[in-house]
């Protein structure tokens, strides 16, 4: 026998789906599941995927939760009926952190499979992130996106779709950031995106020619019924045996659907699951980049050379046959889908989003001496505003969102929000965003390009991360947010200005300083000090504190940057012209 194909599979459970993906790999002799995660993570799914890898005789996988205290079930009627006496609803709070599980079980040789909303995975991107130890898979192979009129050949388009170039997806729509973060992660040797394009064709309709053949397969001692209140493989525990086990409790909850569904049911996470044991139940990928429109449905475009592939067209006999267990696994062509590893270096936060925008290390590394000071406070920002109070994250996502959308050419805000943001030192990642300076207001990309849309994810990435652990984070602009306060915008933007110029700055750091202090501080100050910049360092510095009522401020306006021992007024000037403010 071959070895085993080790996947990792992330979860929900408010439809039969993933739960029958559960059975089949739980079960499959090719398979080793050395986890499953679960969102939203409650006390009823974890009892339920406890007793169901009981059942199979794999009491030893990993089970992590995102959220072992979730008030709701989160566990369709139809899990109770199908496999429970009335009133029998196993409930388990034994469970590790899912990104914990993740982080821990996948590895270069192991499939990610993923049946939801993506929230595990970005969560545990996140923390890989913050731990610097780096979250790698093989490959992810995800049950999401689509594949369009531009994708798709004429003859393979699915009538409803025709004319289709984006749709929406329950599995990455329903957590927006988590799918944009999880598609820019450089740790997965390869993405497979089994798409609704492919999933909603008819011929994947489990139906009641279906439930003969399965039923046909099975023995007697595994026919429905069988099942109820003792393990499923009996006595037996070789792999034969929990195979028909995993099958028959499959024929079961398939028995119990039709019986109320006489239509039957389109499987679609099961035909991801597939193309575990074997890669050919997909026929044809094409090489893609995903994308979104306005109203965030999915699409894609065609780039190739792209790690990440798309279905455009399936063999529905070689799904059946696979799922139905009716062949084994082809190891040529399961192996496809486990890319050579790319190898990693541990990354800090700055240098994921780095790579999140296309940048490499060895980029980062040779850009001079006067890009270090920058780096550094954009990683610093990074790390602050996600571990800061909600309103610098309410700004900061704010402004991410009106640049993605293209929605307005500027953006106000409320002092209070500006304060926060600004405490949190949530400047630089303003100047990610390709924000520019005006007089009142933050001004935004016209055409955001690849880049910023890859910034906008991560920042939102964030966002959701500390919705998540602390409560509600809005990431729509309502009437009050969009109130201007002229000033303290104004001081916003040119911050951000000052803080764009380090970027390409070979100065000393002592002129960009003075710069930032001196946009900083109100006009008539500026006039006054305008050809003393070291001046405005410490007076603008003390006005804003004053008016703030934060002695701290300074402190937090400047950190990440090297204090100037005698700055002269020639590097504050020449730090000016480079923002295109320098005074007569």
């Amino acid at each position: 026998m071959s070895e085993p194909i080790h996947v990792c599979f992330d979860m929900e459970t408010q439809d039969p789906d993933d739960f029958l993906c559960l059975l089949f790999l739980a079960s499959h002799p090719d398979v080793h599941l050395k986890a499953v995660t679960l969102v939203p993570g409650s006390q009823e799914q974890v009892g339920l995927v406890r007793w169901a890898l009981a059942q199979l005789g794999a009491g030893e996988v990993a089970i992590g939760a995102h959220d072992i205290t979730h008030a709701k079930p989160s566990v369709s009627p139809w899990h109770w009926r199908a496999f429970f006496s009335k009133g029998a609803r196993p409930r388990s709070a034994v469970a590790e952190d899912a990104w914990r599980v993740l982080l821990r079980e996948c590895d270069e040789n192991t499939v990610l499979l993923t049946g939801g909303p993506l929230t595990n995975v970005a969560e545990t991107i996140r923390r890989s992130v913050v731990s610097g130890r780096p979250f790698v898979a093989g490959c992810w192979l995800a049950q999401g996106g689509f594949a369009g009129d531009n994708i798709v050949p004429e003859h393979l388009r699915l009538p409803k779709f025709v004319g289709k170039t984006h749709m929406a997806t329950f599995n990455f729509g329903a957590n927006l950031p988590a799918a944009r973060a999880s598609l820019a992660h450089e740790g997965f040797g390869c993405i497979r995106l089994v798409s609704k394009n492919v999933c909603h064709a008819e011929s994947n309709r489990f139906g009641r020619q279906q439930l003969e053949r399965l039923l046909g397969g099975l023995p007697d001692d595994e026919l429905l019924g069988k099942t109820r209140g003792r393990s499923a493989c009996g006595r037996d525990s070789g792999a034969e045996a929990r195979h028909m086990a995993g099958l028959g409790l499959i024929a079961q909850g398939m028995r119990e659907y039709m019986s109320g569904n006489r239509g039957g049911k389109l499987l679609h996470d099961p035909l991801a699951a597939a193309c575990v044991i074997d890669g050919g139940v997909i026929a044809e990928w094409h090489a893609v980049e995903l994308n979104e429109d306005t109203g965030h449905r999915w699409g894609s475009r065609s780039c190739p050379g792209s790690k990440t592939a798309i279905s455009v067209r399936h063999d529905p006999d070689r799904f059946w046959a696979v799922f139905l267990g009716e062949v084994q696994a082809s190891p040529s062509a399961a192996g496809a889908l486990l890319a050579p590893p790319q190898p990693l270096v541990p990354r800090t936060m700055l240098s994921e989003g780095l790579a999140a925008m296309g940048t490499s290390n060895s980029q980062e590394a040779g850009r001079g001496d006067g890009t270090a000071p920058f780096m550094s406070e954009l990683e610093q920002a990074l790390a602050t505003v996600t571990a800061s109070n909600t309103r610098a994250l309410h700004m900061l996502v704010a402004v991410a969102d009106a640049c993605e959308r293209s929605a307005t050419k500027s953006l106000h805000r409320q002092k209070a929000d500006t304060r926060a943001l600004l405490r949190a030192g949530g400047w630089p990642v303003l100047a990610a965003l390709g924000c520019r300076s005006a007089a009142d207001r933050i001004h935004l990309p016209a055409q955001p390009d690849a880049r910023i849309r890859k910034v906008c994810a991560v920042v939102r990435c964030h966002a959701e991360s500390l919705a998540q652990r602390g409560g509600p984070v809005q990431l729509r602009l309502s009437p009050w947010q969009q109130r201007a306060n002229k000033r303290s915008t104004a001081a916003i933007a040119t911050a951000a200005g000052a803080m764009e110029a380090l970027e390409g700055a070979e100065a000393a750091d002592a002129g960009l300083l003075q710069t930032i202090a001196l946009e900083l501080a109100p006009p008539s100050l500026k006039r006054r000090c305008s050809g003393h910049p070291e001046e405005a360092v410490e007076e603008g510095s003390s006005l804003w504190a004053a008016e703030w009522e934060d002695p701290g401020w300074e402190d937090s306006a400047l950190q990440g940057f090297r204090q100037p021992s005698k700055p002269s007024r020639n590097e504050g000037l020449d730090a000016l012209e480079r923002l295109g403010r320098a005074p007569n």
